[in-house]
């Protein structure tokens, strides 16, 4: 099985990448028992990559603020 980066391209080529507003809103992309999981975590995994390269400081911010919200209660 690929790492990530080769995850990430074989999706980016593939066709199988999905909107990122989709990735970021929709829980459902993320869930373990789909096929698309190991596509959905690499395009995971390169998003934060990138914030974490180029908007460093703004990314710590966000996870801050996410780390002082109440879980959510289903």
């Amino acid at each position: 099985m690929p790492g990530l980066e080769g995850r990430w391209r074989d999706a980016l080529e593939s066709g199988k990448l999905i909107p990122l507003r989709t990735l970021i809103s929709d829980r459902a992309a993320l869930d373990a028992g789909s096929a698309h999981a190991p596509y959905r975590y690499a395009e995971a995994w390169a998003v934060v990559y990138f914030l974490q390269q180029n908007h460093r400081a703004g990314l710590a911010a966000y996870l801050q603020r996410l780390s002082q919200r109440r879980p959510d209660v289903e």
